[in-house]
Formats: structure tokens, sequence, C-alpha cells
């Protein structure tokens, strides 16, 4: 280049050389010197290149496995999107079918629906017609209940009238075989004895103490025997263990049996008139508890309250006695339901019964 310096070495080697080799010298090193620097900048910055180029290069690795990366994961939503796209297909598909099997279980639904309505409307007349025949058959019922209920009274009514006509023709029956009896036995008395027929009575009454029929009719026979005036069968009876007899019947058939109950209270009657002694042996057998029981067990049979409150009127002696007496054995109630202060064998008035006992009913 062209300039003042130059012009000047250029003079400065026309006058010096050597100073112009020594400036030329020191030109050459100071350019070596830049270049060397420059050397080393140029150096330095291709390293810098070469650091940048090597983290391009990881920066592109990395990239390339980002976008590989992002290839695999849209794959995977893709290959989801899919399946997911199939499922909503098949399940658009499940649902019509099944939108439409409803729709036809709604139609067969509504078809039973009006079967069945109409069924319970015929099923509805039928009830009526039912209804109105029951109310018929109930109202025929009515009528056949009320008919009936006729029938069993006017059945009823003829019932008792039969056995009040087996009664009266059973207690005609009897009377007229214990007459005959009595009148043969009068008869064979001479050959016999007098207390022969009382004997024969106590010991069908001991034999056949299992049959109450037996000592209903023995007891009706001792009570026929006792109307003689003489008393003479009365001790007859007495001696023969008719009072153990009488109480013994009277204690086991008395609640169950009330012909047997009503001849034995008419017979401890009429033997505790016959004197003192006999009235004492009866009230030693307990009788007057076992009076009361059967009061107590009979109390709506008329006759037999008669007999029985006539036996313990008898049995006691006196009204105050008797009321003492019946307190201490509990029999106070029973004896006041059947009107004992009015009983004729307190005043002494009424006879005790005489004869056939069934003449008291």
């Amino acid at each position: 280049m062209a300039g003042p310096g130059k012009e000047k070495m250029e003079k400065k080697e026309k006058e010096d050389p050597v100073e112009a080799a020594r400036l030329a010298t020191a030109e050459r090193s100071a350019h070596e010197a830049q270049l060397a620097a420059m050397h080393a900048e140029l150096r330095e910055q291709l390293g810098r290149n070469d650091v940048a180029e090597a983290q391009l290069r990881i920066e592109q690795l990395r990239l390339t496995g980002m976008r590989a990366d992002h290839a695999d994961i849209t794959a995977h939503h893709e290959r989801k999107l899919r399946e997911r796209k199939v499922f909503l297909e098949e399940t658009a598909t499940k649902c019509s079918v099944q939108q439409e099997e409803l729709l036809r279980g709604r139609t067969e639904l509504r078809h039973a629906i009006d079967a069945e309505d109409l069924g319970a409307e015929t099923r509805r007349s039928a009830n009526r017609v039912l209804l109105e025949q029951n109310e018929q058959a109930l109202a025929f019922m009515d009528e056949y209940e009320y008919l009936s209920a006729r029938n069993a009274g006017a059945g009823a009514s003829l019932s008792a009238q039969e056995a009040e006509l087996v009664a009266v023709s059973a207690d005609l029956d009897l009377k007229q075989r214990w007459s005959t009896i009595l009148s043969a036995s009068k008869l064979g008395a001479d050959e016999y004895g007098l207390a022969a027929l009382p004997a024969l009575l106590i010991g069908m009454m001991r034999g056949f103490g299992g049959q109450p029929l037996v000592q209903e009719q023995a007891l009706t026979m001792l009570a026929a025997l006792l109307a003689d005036e003489e008393g003479f069968n009365a001790r007859c009876i007495h001696r023969g263990g008719g009072v153990a007899a009488i109480l013994t019947q009277l204690r086991e058939k008395g609640e169950a049996s009330l012909n047997v109950s009503n001849h034995a209270c008419s017979l401890l009657w009429m033997l505790a008139l016959v004197s003192r002694e006999v009235c004492e042996e009866i009230v030693q057998h307990d009788a007057l508890p076992l009076l009361v029981r059967t009061l107590q067990a009979h109390m709506r049979s008329a006759h037999l309250v008669y007999n029985a409150a006539g036996a313990i009127c008898v049995l006691l002696g006196s009204r105050p006695q008797m009321l003492t007496i019946a307190a201490q054995i509990g029999s106070a109630p029973a004896l006041d339901r059947a009107q004992m202060h009015a009983h004729p064998a307190l005043t002494r008035r009424a006879p005790p019964p005489q004869g056939d006992v069934l003449e008291l009913r």
C-alpha cells in the first residue's frame, strides 16, 4: 500500500539499507505475531464451532429421539382411537339391538297388560255374578238355618215330651213291679219271716255295687218298705246294715246319678225319724258332709233338694244347732241356696215322705 510510511521506508532504504532491513524484520515479526494471534483466535473459534457442532449433533439426536417417541405416541393414540371407534361402533350396535328389544318388549308388555285388563274385567263380571249367587245362597242359608232352628226346637220339644213319656211309663212300670213284689213278699212273710225282703235288698245293693239300675230299684223298694206304721221294716234295715249300704251308694254314685242320690236322701230322712239311735249312727258315718256335697251337685233338682234338706234338718235336730254345724262343715252357702230356713222339717209340720219315693216328684 502506498502511503507516507512506505515512502519514508523506501526513502530510508535508500538512505540506510541496514536500518531498512532491521525495520523490515521488525515489520515481519509484527506481522507474524499478528498472524499467530489470528491463528490462535481462529483455532479458538474453530473449537467453539466444534463444541457448537457437537451440541448441534446432540440436539439433533435428541430431536430424532423425540420425533421417534412422538411417532410412537401418535401411533399408540391412533391405535387407541381406532379401538375406541370400534368399541363405540359395537356399543352403538348393541344399544340399537337393545333398543329394538326394549321396544319389542314394551309392545309385548302393552299387549299383555291389555289382555290382563280384559281378563280382569271378565273376572270382575264373573265375580259379580258369583257375588249375586252367593247372596242368594246366603239368603237361602239364613232361611235354612231359621227353619233348622225351628225344626231343632220342635225336635227338642218332641224329645223332651218323649223323655217325659218314657219317664212316666218307667215310673208306672216300676211302681207296678214293686207293688207286685211287695205283695208277694207280704204273702210269703209267714214262711220266710218279715226281715227276709230288707235283707235281700241290702244284699242286692252290696252284690251289685256297679249296677246303678239295680241300686236305684233296691233303694226304691226299701223306701216302699218303710211305709209300714209299726216301723218293723226300718228296724230290719237298720239291723241288716242298711245305713252303711245306703251311705256307700250315695258316696260312690251320688254325684253321678240323680235318681240314686234322690232315693238315698229320702231313705236317710225316713230312717233318721225311726229312733235317736239310728240318727246317731247315720251322723257317725259322716252323712252330713256327704248330704251337703250331694245337695251342691244337684241343686237344680227340686225333689232332691227337698229330700236332702229334710234329711239334713232331721239329723241336725234344731235350727240353731243346724246353723252352727253347717258353718263348721262349710255348707252354709249351699244350705242357704236350698232355703233351709223355710224347710217344713224344721217346723215339724210336714211328715216325711211315705211309700214309693217316686210319688214325691
